[in-house]
């Protein structure tokens, strides 16, 4: 896949190892909007209206990820760690989105980590520090 092409991925299914494997991909030529550098470009081509609802709508997909993981987040004992107050104390009028950062392996590896019951997660450590030595 080129910059000049978008891939579709359809018909998701997972393997033993549960990941995603996909019946079907396909790459297609780039749409012309795609390749269109400036929002006033996409704005000529679209309409402002269009567009605007579009941004507005992805922005607000955005909140409600940010909101969503602090309703999610849980404590080892599987208890949700914000209250309701907290999560809605947490409301900013003057938020605005962010550029997502693909975490690094590290910080991938210790999400996993983290996200493992205390028992499994000391087994994975002594079995790490096995074979450092």
């Amino acid at each position: 896949m080129s910059e000049s092409t978008i891939n579709v991925n359809a018909v998701a299914t997972k393997n033993e190892a549960g990941k995603t494997i996909y019946e079907r991909s396909l790459d297609f030529p780039m749409p012309n909007i795609l390749q269109v550098e400036t929002l006033k470009d996409m704005a000529e081509k679209l309409g402002e209206d269009y567009c605007l609802h579009q941004l507005k709508a992805q922005i607000k997909v955005s909140w409600r990820s940010k909101m969503r993981v602090l309703m999610e987040k849980k404590d080892d004992n599987g208890a949700f760690e914000n209250t309701d107050e907290a999560v809605i104390a947490t409301f900013d009028p003057a938020w605005t989105p962010e550029l997502r950062v693909t975490k690094t392996p590290e910080e991938k590896a210790l999400a996993a980590l983290g996200a493992l019951d205390p028992e499994t997660r000391k087994l994975v450590m002594a079995q790490m520090k096995k074979l450092k030595e």
